[in-house]
């Protein structure tokens, strides 16, 4: 299952959840803890936060064996 949302950090500081490939803010996401942002992109995709933080982490390691 591919990660639909991300969390990004905005230049003032904060937090925001959007789509995956796009910066654009999802309304009402804004926080100043990046794990409330986590909380939030993974019941945005109907999943619990352990599961969202493996999922992110087996992307991250999918993408580094693509790039080797």
């Amino acid at each position: 299952m591919p990660v639909t949302f991300e969390v990004v950090k905005e230049k003032g500081g904060r937090w925001y959840v959007c789509k995956a490939n796009s910066n654009q803010p999802i309304a009402g996401t804004f926080r100043k803890d990046k794990k409330d942002c986590f909380h939030i992109a993974a019941d945005l995709m109907g999943i619990t936060y352990k599961e969202y933080l493996k999922l992110r982490k087996n992307n991250k390691q999918s993408k580094k064996s693509i790039d080797n």
